[in-house]
């Protein structure tokens, strides 16, 4: 039998953005430290309190350089704060003596004016600005720019940013190897691109040349919410990186260790990024990764526009097989998939996976395009290799196409679920010739729906931080899910509660998508 791709139907979890951060006493010792100069350099050497000195004072616990202290006795509550006539800290290789990054090894709060008003620069050098490896790092209010990287949360720390943007940096973003949770954030605007969530580090260290399963990797946590990720790239993986491909015939590592991470990302926009000649304009995810109520639009990538899954590995362990397919679990519910590009294949989707791992509900996938022009290449989900059987609920498949003779919405999978709507009718350029009638996917299941006319609307806000498609109380989308079927949701993209009675029959019923009417 083949390997299978299985979309459950998910009653939708609400994943409340939990601060991995452990919570300070409010009656425990603090200092406020205040940032009186834009300048930067060895501790002592520029008149003021430095950002540098400023940090070195809460991790040492005591004051250096020029600064002073505000509150009283240094604590598990310290705070930096900038005075207000300091907007651009710029961080000075040149005049350092020590490591430019700037290092936190202690609880601190760094709080600024606004991330429009207060920056750290690297005036586009190849630094690192800030590396946290403490276990309290809480980051507000300030933008983070033109570097190689914004942040780096080292394995086993733990960081919290509020209200912070990210733009510029020539490598990357952020990397994180830990734990960190991101609110309310924008990350945009980075040649280098993505947020990358990885932790390469084992809690152990396995027999060299063998794959020791009693090594536990260590997964860094991500946990985005209300934040928007936009305009990044060229590069692969341009919004997120999650996870890794496996790190074979390796000393320390052993011959099957992954970089391991967990994603979880929610009420949030994923949005114009581009990988390029790479895969994964949107995501790429090789580990852990739940999606919800979020919206993944106008990515552009070589396959998998708005989301790629798993890829194969590059490097063969010396003596031994081919190591096998990274097997990413990913969860999309109540999001929308929409207006993504793939030069190839796998406008919206791109899988090169096997195994039970993909589970799809309550999301609209439409509008999204592929170049290619082979039998295997669609505009919405494509598969890799051969044909693997699928479950997929509740969800409006439609609408997407190929510039070239391949098939509109799917490619190498059989559906297998209910309540989907997916019209059969394909929609394609008119210069180009329609493929033949039967499309490489079947949909099967119960109550699935594949003639009418969805009538969504433009992607737009509609009364919510993301983007979507809301179809009109007379669609055929519109509560088409009996309460009593078992696959009727909870909420929708919008945070909505569902069922709810959006065609005015008086019978409450889930819309199929991402959006519940009224």
């Amino acid at each position: 039998m083949p390997p299978k791709i299985l979309f459950h139907s998910l009653v939708c979890v609400v994943l409340l953005l939990t601060s991995v951060i452990a919570t300070s006493n409010q009656n425990a010792k603090a200092a406020t430290i205040t940032v009186t100069t834009e300048q930067d350099g060895a501790v002592g050497s520029v008149p003021g309190c430095t950002l540098r000195e400023a940090l070195e004072s809460v991790n040492l616990q005591r004051l250096v350089g020029g600064c002073g202290n505000s509150d009283g006795a240094f604590g598990t509550n310290d705070q930096i704060r900038f005075a207000a006539n300091v907007t651009t800290v710029t961080l000075a290789p040149e005049n350092l003596v020590s490591n430019v990054a700037l290092q936190v090894s202690r609880a601190v709060t760094i709080r600024g004016n606004g991330s429009q008003i207060t920056s750290i620069s690297g005036a586009k050098t190849n630094l690192i600005l800030i590396r946290n490896s403490s276990n309290f790092f809480q980051l507000r209010s300030v933008r983070l720019r033109d570097a190689e990287t914004g942040l780096e949360n080292m394995s086993h720390a733990r960081a919290s940013l509020i209200s912070v943007r990210f733009s510029g940096h020539s490598r990357r973003a952020i990397l994180n190897r830990g734990q960190m949770s991101i609110y309310g954030s924008k990350i945009d605007n980075n040649p280098g691109g993505r947020i990358a969530n990885a932790n390469d580090v084992p809690v152990a260290t396995a027999v060299p040349g063998t794959n020791d399963p009693s090594v536990d990797e260590f997964p860094a946590r991500l946990e985005i919410l209300l934040s928007v990720i936009k305009l990044n790239g060229p590069t692969p993986c341009a919004g997120i990186f999650n996870g890794g491909v496996p790190i074979t015939n390796s000393p320390i590592f052993g011959q099957a260790s992954r970089p391991a991470g967990t994603l979880t990302l929610r009420r949030s926009r994923i949005t114009d990024n581009t990988a390029g000649e790479f895969d994964g304009g949107g995501i790429c995810n090789f580990s852990d990764a739940s999606i919800t109520q979020s919206e993944i639009s106008r990515n552009d990538a070589y396959r998998g526009g708005g989301l790629a899954l798993g890829w194969e590995p590059q490097i063969t362990p010396i003596g031994g097989p081919p190591p096998a397919l990274v097997v990413p679990n990913t969860t999309l519910e109540n999001s929308t998939i929409s207006t993504n590009f793939a030069t190839t294949t796998g406008g919206a989707i791109f899988i090169n996976t096997t195994g039970d791992n993909l589970k799809i509900s309550y999301c609209t996938i439409a509008y999204n395009v592929a170049g290619g022009s082979n039998i295997n290449d669609a505009g919405g989900l494509a598969h890799a290799g051969g044909p693997l059987t699928a479950r997929f609920d509740a969800n409006a498949l439609m609408l997407n196409r190929t510039q070239g003779r391949g098939n509109p919405n799917c490619t190498q999978l059989t559906l297998d679920g209910g309540y989907n709507f997916w019209p059969r009718r394909p929609v394609l350029s008119i210069s180009v010739p329609p493929p033949p009638e039967s499309e490489p996917c079947v949909l099967t299941g119960p109550n699935n729906i594949t003639i009418g006319t969805a009538q969504l609307g433009p992607l737009r806000a509609n009364g919510d931080t993301t983007s979507s498609h809301r179809p009109p109380s007379n669609s055929v989308m519109v509560d088409r899910v009996p309460v009593a079927s078992g696959f009727c949701g909870r909420i929708d993209q919008r945070d909505r509660s569902r069922p709810q009675n959006g065609n005015n029959d008086k019978i409450n019923g889930c819309d199929i998508g991402a959006i519940e009417l009224p």
